[in-house]
């Protein structure tokens, strides 16, 4: 009981650890397990980029 709470703790520490020394994105994308922030933003980017074009596109009709 003791070992799965030491555990846990130990994990939320370093969780706090990475969050407060802003370690490099890879660390913090590799322990979420998800997408790195750079990479969703070029995404958002080139969704914009695409929407202005969809409305510009469509305002010359």
């Amino acid at each position: 009981m003791w070992n799965v709470i030491i555990a846990i703790a130990g994990m939320i520490v370093l969780l706090i650890l990475f969050e407060l020394l802003n370690l490099p994105e890879w660390i913090g994308q590799k322990l979420r397990g998800g997408n790195n922030r750079q990479e969703l933003l070029d995404r958002l980017r080139a969704l914009e980029s695409r929407v202005r074009d969809l409305e510009k596109n469509s305002m010359e009709k």
